[in-house]
């Protein structure tokens, strides 16, 4: 299971490890899900960045980032929300593993 690297401390301690409650906080924009097929072009908005946001009028709405300007540790969380089940499985594992391709049959 990839780990969130918090200030630049090892990532391979289990304080590190991506919670439910992170992947929940992830919010995809909906006309990236339904335009591209790579996560990686999608915009994301996190719950705990809910005090950025842009203000139009009095209205406010979520501050989009896209996947190349997130944070590694946001990146991850990315990463494993979208993953397929046979990467988690390996994740689960082997918690650093890196997978670098895969194909699907």
């Amino acid at each position: 299971m990839p780990t969130r690297d918090k200030n630049n401390t090892d990532s391979s301690n289990a304080t590190n490890q991506i919670t439910k409650a992170d992947l929940d906080q992830v919010t995809i924009h909906p006309d990236d899900k339904l335009n591209y097929d790579d996560f990686r072009r999608w915009r994301y908005s996190f719950a705990s960045d809910s005090h950025k946001t842009t203000s139009n009028s009095n209205n406010t709405a979520p501050a989009w980032i896209p996947f190349f300007r997130l944070s590694d540790g946001q990146k991850a969380i990315v990463q494993m929300k979208n993953a397929n089940s046979l990467k988690l499985a390996i994740w689960s594992l082997w918690p650093n593993a890196s997978i670098q391709e895969m194909e699907e049959n």
